[in-house]
């Protein structure tokens, strides 16, 4: 109520007093005041996007508290608040929220108190991924995917974010996890837009990804396409990479060979007899 009474001028004279009194609600023992603090928070990061770059890190921190509350509600409006100040610290402080988070913590560097106290970091990504609510497990998982797709520096947390989006495919809520599946679907049309020339070259060349070890890997379950909801898979399409050499016509032979002994169970002639 204070922070909406006050002028744009004075929130500018008073941001770190300002910044101080959301973090302190953000941290208070009491659930409503935690709510109403979250939704404060994220009404401020959007109308002082630039003032708060380098209140980015602290106001991360101070919602760790309300994403391991109790109440699922608390934990959904704390993932609301950590997006609106994901959009504070755009290519600064975001990758320390995101550390953070993960509980990351560089090798070659140490806190004083840990050489004399044992100190516990907390993986509240991995918390989030099996919480108990499956509300907040869905709610998580679509805050993952957009930051994703819409964040400016989400190519900074690629490599962090996506592990996390992966586990989502064996959440044990079959609706949740047919969402991540097309959430990842998403992110991968995304993939394809913003690098579509170098797509466009590695398809017309017949290159084979540097995965596929020359063209010798094929590509598992769930890419494809193919989603089986959670059950057992009855069979898995395999494709031999298909390069201008025409390699990839033996290798095929072999993969259907292959298939054709495993579902008849018989043993293949090696030529011994």
């Amino acid at each position: 109520s204070l922070l909406a009474r006050c002028s744009p001028m004075q929130i500018y004279s008073y941001i770190d007093e300002a910044t101080g009194l959301l973090r302190a609600g953000a941290m208070d023992p009491f659930h409503e005041v935690k709510a109403l603090a979250c939704e404060t928070m994220i009404a401020f990061c959007h109308n002082h996007t630039e003032m708060l770059l380098h209140f980015a890190e602290p106001l991360g921190r101070s919602l760790t508290s309300c994403l391991t509350h109790n109440h699922a509600r608390i934990r959904i409006a704390a993932l609301r608040a950590l997006t609106a100040i994901l959009w504070c610290g755009v290519w600064k402080h975001n990758h320390e929220v995101i550390q953070m988070l993960m509980a990351w913590q560089d090798p070659n560097k140490a806190s004083i108190k840990a050489f004399y106290e044992p100190v516990t970091n907390v993986n509240y990504m991995s918390t989030l991924s099996f919480d108990r609510h499956p509300a907040v497990r869905r709610f998580w998982f679509e805050t993952l995917a957009y930051w994703l797709l819409r964040v400016p520096d989400k190519v900074d947390h690629e490599p962090y974010i996506f592990p996390y989006l992966l586990s989502g495919l064996c959440d044990e809520n079959e609706d949740i996890a047919l969402e991540v599946f097309w959430l990842i679907e998403r992110c991968g049309e995304l993939y394809e837009t913003e690098k579509e020339e170098d797509l466009r070259k590695t398809k017309q060349y017949g290159f084979d990804y540097g995965w596929t070890y020359g063209g010798r890997g094929c590509i598992p379950f769930p890419l494809q396409a193919t989603w089986a909801g959670g059950r057992g898979i009855g069979h898995v399409r395999r494709s031999a990479a298909q390069g201008p050499d025409f390699m990839g016509a033996k290798e095929l032979g072999e993969h259907s060979l292959r298939d054709s002994l495993a579902a008849t169970g018989a043993a293949q002639d090696l030529g011994e007899e």
